[in-house]
């Protein structure tokens, strides 16, 4: 049978009995040539001892072919197999296997790589006449892991360099849209203003002894105006922004901190206020309120301050 050794601070290998001797004495060279060359012997997992070349670990494992012979079925095993009429194969292995005698060395190096990683006992040489070879091998698994995870990290550079590219733009057209958006707010406010000056000429130009009957609607005309006037003034559209987070400064805006993805979008709105210069706040109101304070102030400054 085989003996199947695994674990921490051991070589896995899988030996028959009569193989165990030669295989330690194949390990002790190994390693001595290992070591001889300046590589080292480390503990990497629990599947076994790994050497390190170059600052690389690489596993490996020694292990014995197995001689296939085809099976001879025994008496038991033909009675079990008129009993269990069920079973569509035969309950017993196809091949018996036992110790060849023939050892294969494996570097459990990059598959796929086109790299050797299995040196078997030959015709010509034992892997006892390989260690050479071996470790020329495993130089080569060294430097193809080094040059891999350069690619992986160079690769990953490039995606984050993209994601962060992707992000810059989305963020830069997020922005242009809510200033776009409030660039119309203002446009419909000025067209509302133009509708309400024109019906306000109309109002104030009307003649006839009937013409007082518009002197409510020319005032309230007025009172419209100027409310637009306020909202459209330089400090109330600076407040108006600020309040909405549009900032129309690209390049304050774009070194300030990233919007979080989940975070929603404050609504565009041009809004009335309440100024306290001496505690330098602002206080947005209604158009009620608006109405009654600057009633009260009698007049509305150029700046919207009533």
């Amino acid at each position: 049978g085989f003996l199947h050794i695994q674990g921490k601070g051991v070589v896995a290998a899988t030996l028959g009995v009569a193989s165990v001797e030669r295989g330690l004495r194949f390990l002790v060279g190994f390693v001595r040539a290992a070591e001889g060359q300046g590589h080292l012997v480390v503990q990497r997992t629990e599947a076994g001892l790994a050497l390190e070349v170059a600052g690389e670990p690489i596993g490996f494992r020694l292990d014995e072919k197995p001689r296939e012979t085809l099976h001879q079925p025994t008496a038991k095993e033909l009675a079990d197999k008129v009993d269990q009429t069920w079973r569509t194969s035969d309950p017993w292995p196809k091949y018996d296997r036992a110790p060849s005698g023939d050892l294969a060395f494996v570097i459990d190096g990059v598959s796929y790589s086109g790299l050797r990683r299995t040196f078997s006992d030959g015709k010509r040489a034992r892997i006892e006449d390989k260690i050479g070879d071996i470790l020329v091998a495993f130089a080569a698994h060294a430097a193809l892991i080094q040059e891999q995870r350069r690619e992986r990290e160079e690769q990953a550079r490039k995606w984050a360099e993209e994601r962060a590219r992707r992000e810059r733009e989305q963020a830069f057209e997020q922005r242009e849209k809510r200033r776009g958006e409030f660039a119309e707010a203002i446009a419909a406010k000025l067209e509302e203003r133009r509708s309400l000056a024109a019906v306000l000429a109309h109002a104030e130009t009307a003649g006839g002894p009937e013409a007082g009957r518009l002197d409510a609607m020319a005032a309230w005309l007025r009172r419209k105006v100027a409310e637009i006037d306020a909202l459209l003034g330089p400090v109330f559209l600076d407040i108006s922004a600020r309040a909405a987070k549009v900032d129309f400064d690209e390049a304050r805006a774009a070194a300030g901190p990233p919007t979080p993805s989940w975070s929603y979008p404050r609504e565009i709105e041009l809004q009335l206020w309440r100024l306290d210069p001496q505690k330098d706040e602002a206080t947005s109101i209604s158009a009620l309120e608006w109405s009654r304070l600057t009633a009260a102030a009698g007049e509305v400054q150029a700046d919207g301050r009533p």
